[in-house]
């Protein structure tokens, strides 16, 4: 490195310490949050400084400052997590106290006295970093979704309960909407014919004879909570304008679906976590992106385990050890291969058995789906690494063959090599 900067953020304006390898002071430099302004600062610093890399620390592994560096090549971005940028700074400063100058210093001095203890930045291809964004932009939409299909559920609770008499609580799905959109009051609904009735439910492919009859009839006979109508008018507005908010995050969630689905194609391991059971179009990309395509990001399964939060970690101290949650984790990571844990159980043999077999004792299911989630991580490693689909039977054929009993029952007939030799 030829020099170091230790950036740290704003919404208005940055705070950068320049520290040169050659025993310079250090200068601190404060720069408007703007494109421009970001760009000019480290094309004059490029200038000053021909040769060599210049070395970033700031504290950010995603943002709108991160990507204006990127375009950079000359420059080596180093994130820092903001808790160990925390307990440096705790070091110096034990009454807490803190400022951009001095963490911007403190962040330079982290890269230019510690940079063998530092991961730099390496970028994925771009089909990976858009499914990142994409992926996790997704799910805090569908998030959004469960937040408003719950407000509109207490709404109908109060004002129109026959709409979940006739639905069930899950207001978001189409018939549930539709019905909703063309009937938004007991009044409008009960002054619909039977025919017309029938004849949407057909539409909605809800074609069960006995189930129309009960919602006939559950029209018919059900009575308003009130005959008020300034009340009336008042509630049905609120219902309304909650179906608009619940249709458009799911028109939204619908592209997004479209999106993420044609950007995986494109992904160098989409075949790869596309076979293992029960990823599916919503998380095959997401575990696409958690791994990426660069492999000297994760050497080690091990190294994944650790970084998603899945492995626990351990304190010891003298004769005491104490194994631990990891909090300090990035959330959608661990949620991710949680997820996935999850959804794999009904279709793959040995997560079912091994599911079934700690219920039993007494496990609550959290624990038991992060125990799977760090067994699939070491099976999604080698795959991703080996560039190889994955393949269930082939997987119980390595577990029989390095004698592992737990699985027992699920493995075929012995192997050729492990039978006994004809007399």
């Amino acid at each position: 490195m030829t020099l170091w900067v230790g950036l740290d953020w704003a919404d208005k304006k940055h705070c950068l310490v320049v520290r040169p390898l050659e025993g310079t002071p250090a200068q601190t430099h404060f720069v408007d949050h703007k494109p421009q302004s970001l760009e000019d600062f480290f094309l004059d610093l490029r200038q000053k400084h021909p040769e060599g890399q210049i070395g970033v620390c700031l504290e950010q592994s995603r943002g709108p400052v991160l990507y204006a560096l990127l375009k950079h090549p000359f420059l080596r971005l180093y994130p820092v997590n903001p808790r160990c940028l925390a307990d440096f700074r705790a070091v110096f400063k034990v009454s807490g106290a803190k400022a951009d100058p001095s963490d911007a210093d403190l962040l330079c001095e982290l890269g230019f006295k510690h940079s063998d203890r530092l991961r730099a930045l390496e970028l994925n291809d771009p089909a990976t970093r858009q499914l990142w964004l994409q992926t996790e932009h997704r799910r805090q939409t569908v998030d959004q979704q469960t937040g408003l299909t719950n407000q509109l559920t207490a709404a109908l609770k109060n004002d129109y309960p026959l709409a979940l008499e006739l639905f069930g609580e899950d207001v978001g799905l189409p018939m549930s909407l539709a019905f909703l959109k063309r009937w938004p009051n007991l009044a409008s609904a009960q002054k619909a014919k039977a025919s017309v009735l029938r004849a949407f439910f057909y539409s909605q492919n809800s074609r069960s004879e006995d189930k129309i009859l009960a919602r006939l009839e559950a029209l018919r006979t059900a009575r308003p909570l009130t005959e008020d109508a300034a009340i009336l008018a008042a509630m049905q507005l609120r219902m309304e304008t909650l179906w608009e908010q619940v249709a458009a995050v799911q028109k939204s969630i619908k592209r997004y679906d479209q999106s993420i689905a044609k950007v995986f194609a494109t992904h160098a391991k989409a075949k790869v976590f596309a076979s293992f059971p029960g990823a599916g179009p919503a998380l095959a990309p997401r575990l696409a992106a958690a791994f990426g395509t660069l492999e000297s990001n994760f050497p080690r399964s091990l190294d994944m385990l650790c970084w998603s939060g899945v492995a626990p970690v351990q304190k010891a101290s003298g004769q005491s050890k104490v194994v631990l949650f990891r909090y300090a984790r990035p959330k959608f990571l661990h949620q991710t291969f949680v997820e996935y844990a999850r959804l794999s159980v009904p279709y793959s043999a040995w997560a079912s058995l091994l599911f079934e077999q700690l219920r039993q004792k007494g496990w609550k299911r959290f624990r038991i789906y992060r125990y799977i989630a760090f067994k699939w991580i070491r099976v999604l490693w080698r795959c991703w690494k080996d560039g190889v689909e994955y393949d269930e039977a082939k997987y119980l054929r390595g577990l029989q063959q390095r004698g592992v009993t737990f699985y027992q029952s699920l493995y075929p007939d012995p192997p050729a090599a492990m039978a006994p030799k004809p007399q």
